[in-house]
């Protein structure tokens, strides 16, 4: 699941890996039973129907679609060019670390630019596992400016207050900000050795 979800952190330890395991989810878990393939895509098949206000009707797919698609997985999504194109803005990383009187606090931090990609707070704080998965999920894909960040951050604590008592508002802002800032100037570095003004070069 984690190759799948392709977690954007640098560096991640076994115990992190752990962590972000324990935030997903399954169809079985939510729902408290087993739960049959053909069930789910009922499921959806109903669901895009009801949004789109159309019926749908089974069929199979016509051999000019069928031609079609081969062609654009072959000539687009198989190729090695579409596989590994480098990425205008690549991700950059920061990190940091406090001591908070509920214990360590260990934040993640992966920058699109001037967007935070994705968050993980880890570190050796009690708090209840629903509420740090809203914290971190509040920030995905979030402005990176340090009132927004702010804002949102104590939006979320306000609302799990009771979960996060432990983790003291002040120093979790404090900290994602400065792994936020890390990941900032990590990023004016590499976008300084590789990119001119507005131009993406090639093969530099």
């Amino acid at each position: 699941m984690l190759d799948v979800l392709r977690t954007p952190f640098e560096k991640i330890t076994d115990k992190e890996i752990a962590t972000v395991a324990a935030r997903t989810s399954t169809v079985r878990k939510e729902t408290g039973r087993e739960v049959e393939l053909d069930a789910v895509r009922a499921r959806v098949a109903d669901s895009y129907a009801a949004t789109f206000g159309v019926r749908l009707e089974p069929g199979a797919i016509a051999p000019e679609e069928r031609d079609a698609i081969r062609a654009l997985e072959t000539a687009k999504y198989r190729s090695r060019e579409w596989i590994q194109q480098p990425v205008a803005l690549p991700d950059a990383f920061g990190a940091a670390r406090r001591k908070t009187p509920g214990g360590l606090l260990d934040v993640r931090v992966t920058l699109a630019g001037t967007t935070i990609k994705a968050a993980l707070l880890g570190g050796d704080f009690f708090a209840g596992e629903g509420a740090v998965a809203s914290l971190e999920a509040s920030l995905r894909w979030h402005p990176a400016h340090p009132r927004a960040v702010e804002k949102t951050l104590r939006e979320c604590h306000g609302r799990h207050s009771g979960d996060l008592a432990n983790l003291p508002l002040d120093a979790l802002v404090a900290t994602v900000q400065e792994a936020v800032q890390q990941a900032g100037q990590a990023s004016a570095r590499d976008q300084f050795q590789r990119y001119g003004c507005f131009v993406n070069p090639q093969g530099t």
